[in-house]
């Protein structure tokens, strides 16, 4: 096969603020966040926001008989499409598995490509073996590289000044061309309001940052990646394997709305076209969404982690429970995870080929149960939360209980940072040292979505510090945390390690003065996490929380406060060391009582 020319580093990564992606992921070479990925989501979300992604591989076809003799070797009908427009399209094998996706645009007489840096070159060569006799000329197009603009304020004249147009195109797939060179399109995904923009490569640097300078935020294939994964957009060698099918991906049929605010395109029209081998064959004269029925089981379907996929069959009337995060754990099919803002991890699954067994759980390791006790996080898994809040006792108050007179639960945000030693925090005090404070119980984190989810159900403000938490961060749900997961915390090297739940006492009961608080956040069980000090250092608000290593077992802060699963906590115990004492004694009490049969 011909060598053909890849891309391997943008000049974006020059910039002061730019973090490179890390190696081996398919975006290295470009910038995965410009330091602040989760504010980049939400200016690509509530404002504008510029990603490079000039990587992408490039073609172009020229010819005149371009689009008939690619409706050919396609799974979409492009033989008619107009000038201006863009269309989703797909390569299969002579089985009807993909082996390409791509965003192809016709413009004054060129049909420009645009694929994965990886397979640009397979897909290149493919097309050009496949030109037999028609009138078309597939070459190496990465003359122009990939930008994407996205966020309800893509419209602003000051970003229309900067890319010389007097406005961007209106419908999903519209094509105009720019200036300088190049041309924009419009994307119905990852948000609303997306655009492509291939713009001549050797001025990327200079159209970058003109958009910034003309008020859009510079954001990183981080964002780009978490705003696709809620759209359930699935990427091809990530999302995909060698026997998807365009089913298994929703990659079938027509438009349709789903559960998203982007609507997806369906890319294969035609049934039974698209796929590689031999010579091109002859066109259909219908274009329609290809059947189903062809297959002989139904297609397993790639969706968001957390959506059910059936329908509400709830009575009217029914008041529904609040969202809750559920715990994260390998599941068959899961592909890589994105922290995304306000929504806590998010990833996308494959349906599973395999059968599970009939029990209600597989075993922890497979076949032998065999795991080793911890793993590091791949670079693809790396998830994010953010410091919202660092809070230390504000003043000793009446607990309203007898056992303790005292509590130190009123705790207050301080701006300054603070030093978090083996037993706590600088300035913090517990009252109740026999079951607050002490080593495993150095550090109470409680989430900010866990929080404004009782807000809203209380109807009242809950401010920070009200939970009695030391920290109040975003971005990682506390209460499904894997118990030994370890969190790197800010740049002065401290290091916690999550040990488990927060139980509910009087004392807090008395501080909440809601009907039947114990029971109900019992009930509810987003508890929050203890956590213990690995490293000591500081810590201040606005600083980066890490995940760098969670156990293989999976048992989370949720799973160990309300005792499901005794066969896991089996496991935990046996790998998973310097565990409290406590929770080893709730542990093997819940074990000892599933052997006696009681649930």
């Amino acid at each position: 096969m011909a060598e053909f020319p890849i891309v391997t580093e943008s000049p974006v990564l020059a910039l002061p603020d730019a973090v490179a992606a890390p190696p081996g992921t398919p975006d290295a070479g470009l910038p995965w966040h410009h330091g602040d990925p989760l504010g980049e989501q939400r200016a690509a979300t509530l404002g504008v926001a510029v990603i490079d992604r000039s990587t992408r591989f490039v073609i172009a076809i020229s010819g005149e008989e371009r689009l008939s003799w690619l409706h050919t070797i396609s799974s979409q009908h492009v033989a008619a499409l107009p000038d201006g427009t863009s269309a989703e399209n797909l390569s299969l094998d002579a089985n009807g598995r993909i082996e390409h996706h791509f965003v192809q645009t016709d413009l004054d007489g060129v049909t420009w490509i645009d694929t994965e840096p990886g397979r640009g070159p397979d897909l290149l060569a493919f097309l050009t073996k496949m030109v037999f006799w028609a009138k078309a000329e597939p070459r190496d197009g990465n003359e122009l590289a990939v930008l994407s603009l996205l966020g309800p304020q893509s419209g602003d004249p000051r970003v229309l000044a900067a890319l010389g147009l007097e406005a961007l195109p209106d419908r999903p797939y519209a094509a105009v061309a720019l200036p300088g060179g190049g041309f924009v399109r419009r994307m119905p995904w990852p948000t609303d309001h997306s655009y492509d923009l291939l713009v001549p490569r050797e001025r990327l640097a200079e159209v970058f940052g003109a958009l910034t300078a003309a008020g859009a935020r510079a954001a990183g294939t981080w964002a780009f990646e978490a705003l696709r994964v809620e759209a359930v957009r699935p990427r091809i060698g990530l999302d995909t394997d060698e026997r998807t099918i365009p089913h298994e991906a929703r990659w079938v049929g027509a438009p349709r709305p789903v559960r998203c605010r982007a609507s997806r395109q369906g890319l294969l029209s035609r049934p039974g076209d698209g796929r590689s081998g031999g010579e091109p064959r002859q066109a259909a004269t219908t274009p329609g969404a290809a059947a189903p029925r062809r297959f002989r089981r139904r297609p397993a379907r790639t969706r968001r982690s957390g959506d059910r996929g059936r329908p509400d069959r709830r009575p009217p009337g029914h008041r529904r429970r609040p969202p809750r995060t559920r715990p994260h754990r390998a599941r068959p099919g899961q592909t890589h995870r994105f922290c995304r803002n306000g929504l806590g991890r998010r990833s996308l699954r494959r349906g599973d080929r395999r059968r599970l067994g009939s029990g209600r759980h597989r075993r922890p390791g497979g076949p032998s149960g065999r795991r080793t006790a911890a793993r590091a996080v791949n670079a693809a898994d790396i998830r994010l939360g953010r410091v919202d809040a660092v809070c230390v006792v504000h003043s000793i108050r009446d607990s309203g209980t007898r056992r303790v007179p005292v509590t130190g639960i009123d705790k207050r945000p301080v701006a300054e940072p603070v030093h978090v030693g083996a037993l706590g925090l600088t300035g913090d005090r517990q009252c109740d040292t026999e079951h607050h404070g002490g080593r495993f119980k150095a550090v109470y984190a409680y989430d900010e979505d866990e929080a404004q989810r009782w807000a809203s159900e209380l109807g009242r403000d809950l401010p920070v510090g009200w939970f009695g938490e030391n920290l109040r961060s975003s971005g990682i749900p506390t209460s499904d945390a894997v118990i030994g997961e370890r969190w790197r915390v800010g740049t002065g090297g401290l290091l916690l390690e999550v040990t488990g739940p927060r139980t509910p006492c009087a004392t807090f009961g008395v501080w909440a003065a809601e009907p039947r608080w114990v029971a109900r956040f019992t009930r509810r069980g987003d508890t929050g996490a203890y956590l213990k000090v690995v490293t000591e250092g500081p810590v201040a608000a606005g600083d980066t929380i890490e995940v760098v290593s969670v156990p293989e077992h999976g048992v989370t802060v949720r799973d160990m406060f309300t005792g499901r699963d005794p066969e896991r906590l089996a496991v935990m115990l046996e790998q998973q060391d310097d565990l409290s004492p406590r929770i080893i004694e709730k542990a093997r009490n819940r074990i000892a009582r599933q052997v006696q049969g009681v649930t």
